[in-house]
């Protein structure tokens, strides 16, 4: 995750949208077939191949033959995704370093186009302590960037109940179309 900023500035606007077609199939899928890439992003076998090559390459998907020739966000894929939505939203102009980092989240501090500091943290379920969990609840066949998500998301609603009543850091945005990040003020 210390490369996220530089994979970030690597990224082009074709890979985006390859990114934007693995997020909105996703949520069907464990891996996604490239023919709704395709489909989406109006692209030949051979270009989306090099795309997928490129990206996984830079650790943000991960393909895989199957039953057909799929591909998923990893954890750091999600992350860049989400980056990206934040600065083109224009809540953080400039990421800094990692704050900390544990077994279900990575934290940076980030500022705003007012120089605001922010807490940025993307999410990470999956790792050690939820495949433990995982073995003990049926998930089915979502991937668990499906399920970081939908933890970030519960993590923002619960921010919002607490904070005023509470000792939480103010939460200032949860940004659906890239899910992952729970952005947090730093100054209540």
């Amino acid at each position: 995750m210390n490369d996220l900023v530089e994979v970030y500035h690597s990224i082009d606007r074709i890979d985006i949208c390859v990114l934007n077609s693995i997020f909105r199939n996703m949520w069907d899928f464990e891996y996604i077939p490239v023919h709704a890439i395709i489909r989406d992003c109006t692209l030949n076998d051979d270009r989306l191949e090099q795309i997928l090559k490129k990206l996984s390459g830079m650790g943000i998907v991960e393909n895989k033959y199957h039953e057909y020739f799929g591909t998923r966000f990893t954890f750091k894929g999600l992350s860049v995704f989400s980056l990206k939505g934040l600065v083109t939203k224009g809540v953080i102009s400039r990421m800094g370093n990692i704050l900390g980092e544990g077994k279900e989240s990575v934290v940076f501090n980030a500022l705003n186009d007012r120089n605001k500091e922010l807490v940025v943290k993307f999410h990470r379920v999956g790792y050690p302590s939820f495949k433990k969990v995982k073995e003990k609840r049926n998930y089915g066949t979502l991937h668990v960037t499906v399920l970081t998500v939908r933890s970030a998301r519960r993590e923002y609603s619960a921010f919002k109940r607490l904070y005023g009543y509470v000792s939480v850091p103010k939460p200032v945005i949860w940004y659906f179309l890239s899910s992952i990040p729970l952005i947090m003020s730093v100054s209540a």
